[in-house]
C-alpha cells in the first residue's frame, strides 16, 4: 500500500529532526572542546581557515546537490543515472579547487605550519563532492541522511577528543574530519548501489556533465549570494563599530539561525513531494502547498511571537548576563523568520520545483543588492538593531520577487492561511500580556518564560478550536488513525 504523502513528510521530517539535534549537539560540543583545548589563539586560527573552507565546498556543490535532488524526485527510476554523473562532475569540480587553491597557497608567503593546515583543511572538498545526502532526500530515505549525519558527528566528536590534547595537535582535527568524512560518504554510495539503486557504467554519459553543470550554476550561484548576504552584517558590524556588539549580533544571530535550521529540515522533507506533484499534476499541487502553507503558518508565526516574548530569558540562559544587549537584536531578527518561510515556500517549493533557477537567481541576487545597501544605510547610525532591519528588508524583497514569479506557476491560497494564524496569535499575545500585573513579584529571568508558556497555551487552546477539522485531518494522515474531534 503506498504510504501518504503526508505520513511520508512527517516520518522524514522526524528522522531528520533528531538526526540533526544529536548531531547538532555532538557539533556544538566539539567546537566547545576544541575552543577550550586548542586555546584562543590557536582556535581562532582554525576557525579562521574553516571559514575559507565554506566557499569552497559551496564552489564544488555549485548547485548540483539542489539540482539532483529536483531531477530524481522529479523521475525517481532515474536516480541511478543523476547520482553518478553528478558525483563525476562534482569530483571533477573538487580536483580543480584543490589544486588551484594548492598552488595558491605555496605562492602566498606564509608559515609553514600555516600552509598545512590550508593543505589539510581543503582535502575536505572531496568528501563534500562525495557527499549523497541530496540522493537520499531526492528518493525520500532521510533515515539515513540522519543517521550518517549522526555517525560522522559521533566519530568526528571521539576521535578528536582522543587525539587533540592541545594546541600541537591542531591539525589532527581537520585531518580527522577528512577522514570521517570520507568514510561515511563512502558507505553512503556503497550502500546506494548495493542496496537502493540499479545502475550500470553505460549510465556515465561525460557528454552531459557541462549540461548538467550549466543548469545548476543558477542554483550555487544563488545560494553563494545567500551566503554572502547573511554574514555581510556581522563583517560590517565589526568593521564600523566593535567587537563587543558583534558578540550580541551573533548571540542572536545563533538562535534565530536555530529556528531557521529546523524550518529547513521541514522544508528539505516536503520538497521531493512538492517537485513530484508540480510537474505532474498543477491541481493537486496546489493543493499540497496550500496544505503545506497554512501548516507552517499555523506553527510559525506563533513560534516567532514566543521568542520574541522570552527573547531575554532565552539570551541570558544560554550566554550569560552580558550577552543581554542581545535580546533586542533577536527581537528584531525573529520577525525574519516569518518572511523566510513565505519567501522559501514560493521560491524553494514552487520555482525550484518548477524548475525556474534562473528566477531564484534574480531573487538571491535582489536580495543581496538590497541588504548591502540597507547595512552601508542603517549600520552606522543603529548598530545591530540595523542591521537586523537591514536583513529583514532584504529578504521581503527577494520574497517579493519570488512571490511575484511563483504565482505565475502556481497561485496557493495565501490570505487565508496567514491572517488566520496572525489574528489568533495577536489575541494569544494580548490576553498573555494581562497576566503581566500578576507575576510582578517573579525575578526579570523567570516572568518572560511565564508570559511565553501563557501565550502558547492560549494560542494552543485557540487554534485546536478554530482549526479543529484541519489538525485532526493532518494526524489522521500521519498515523491512520484519527482520534474521535471533541464536541
Amino acid at each position: 500500500m503506498t504510504q501518504s504523502a503526508t505520513k511520508r513528510i512527517a516520518k522524514n521530517f522526524s528522522w531528520l529532526f533528531v538526526g540533526s539535534v544529536i548531531s547538532g549537539t555532538l557539533n556544538f560540543l566539539l567546537i566547545i572542546y576544541l575552543a577550550r583545548t586548542l586555546h584562543v589563539a590557536v582556535y581562532g586560527t582554525y576557525s579562521f581557515v574553516q571559514a575559507f573552507l565554506i566557499y569552497l565546498v559551496l564552489l564544488v556543490d555549485s548547485g548540483l546537490s539542489l539540482f539532483g535532488t529536483r531531477e530524481i524526485a522529479k523521475e525517481k527510476s532515474q536516480a541511478a543515472t543523476v547520482l553518478v554523473n553528478i558525483l563525476a562532475v562534482r569530483l571533477i569540480i573538487a580536483c580543480l579547487v584543490y589544486f588551484i587553491c594548492f598552488f595558491i597557497i605555496l605562492l602566498i608567503p606564509m608559515d609553514l605550519y600555516l600552509r598545512w593546515l590550508f593543505l589539510i583543511t581543503f582535502l575536505a572538498v572531496f568528501y563534500r563532492a562525495l557527499n549523497t545526502e541530496w540522493v537520499f532526500q531526492g528518493i525520500e530515505k532521510m533515515e539515513y541522511m540522519a543517521v550518517a549525519r549522526v555517525v560522522f558527528s559521533a566519530l568526528s566528536f571521539a576521535l578528536v577528543v582522543f587525539l587533540v590534547r592541545g594546541p600541537q595537535d591542531l591539525l589532527i582535527a581537520p585531518a580527522v574530519q577528512f577522514i570521517v568524512g570520507i568514510l561515511v560518504s563512502l558507505c553512503l554510495v556503497a550502500l546506494l548501489f548495493r542496496r537502493l539503486l540499479i545502475t550500470n557504467l553505460k549510465a556515465i554519459t561525460p557528454k552531459t556533465w557541462f549540461e548538467i553543470y550549466k543548469k545548476a550554476i543558477p542554483l550555487g550561484a544563488s545560494i553563494i549570494l545567500i551566503q554572502i548576504y547573511g554574514s555581510l552584517d556581522i563583517i560590517m558590524l565589526g568593521i564600523i563599530h566593535n567587537q563587543e556588539v558583534v558578540g550580541y549580533y551573533n548571540a542572536a544571530y545563533q538562535l534565530f539561525n536555530i529556528l531557521v535550521g529546523i524550518f529547513a529540515l521541514w522544508q528539505a522533507t516536503v520538497l521531493p513531494t512538492a517537485i513530484a506533484k508540480i510537474n505532474t499534476d498543477l491541481g493537486r499541487a496546489k493543493l499540497f502547498i496550500d496544505k503545506y502553507l497554512r501548516l507552517t503558518l499555523l506553527v510559525v508565526i506563533p513560534a516567532v511571537a514566543a521568542v520574541f516574548i522570552a527573547a531575554p530569558s532565552l539570551i541570558v540562559l544560554l550566554y550569560g548576563p552580558e550577552y543581554l544587549p542581545g535580546a533586542t537584536a533577536l527581537r528584531f531578527l525573529v520577525w525574519n523568520l516569518i518572511v523566510i518561510a513565505i519567501g522559501s515556500i514560493y521560491s524553494i517549493t514552487i520555482l525550484i520545483a518548477a524548475g525556474r533557477y534562473k528566477m531564484f537567481l534574480w531573487a538571491g541576487a535582489i536580495g543581496a543588492g538590497v541588504n548591502i545597501f540597507f547595512n552601508f544605510v542603517l549600520i552606522p547610525p543603529f548598530s545591530f538593531v540595523g542591521a537586523a532591519i537591514a536583513t529583514i528588508i532584504a529578504e521581503i524583497s527577494a520574497a517579493s520577487f519570488s512571490i511575484f514569479w511563483a504565482r505565475r506557476i502556481l497561485k496557493p491560497s495565501f490570505w487565508p492561511n496567514f491572517i488566520r494564524p496572525l489574528a489568533l496569535t495577536f489575541v494569544a499575545f494580548v490576553a498573555s500580556l494581562l497576566f503581566l500585573p500578576l507575576l510582578n513579584n517573579l525575578s526579570g529571568l523567570i516572568k518572560p518564560l511565564i508570559v511565553m508558556f501563557i501565550f502558547l497555551t492560549i494560542y494552543g487552546g485557540s487554534m485546536l478550536l478554530v482549526e479543529r477539522k484541519f489538525i485532526f485531518n493532518f494526524i489522521y494522515e500521519v498515523v491512520g488513525k484519527c482520534p474521535t474531534p471533541p464536541a
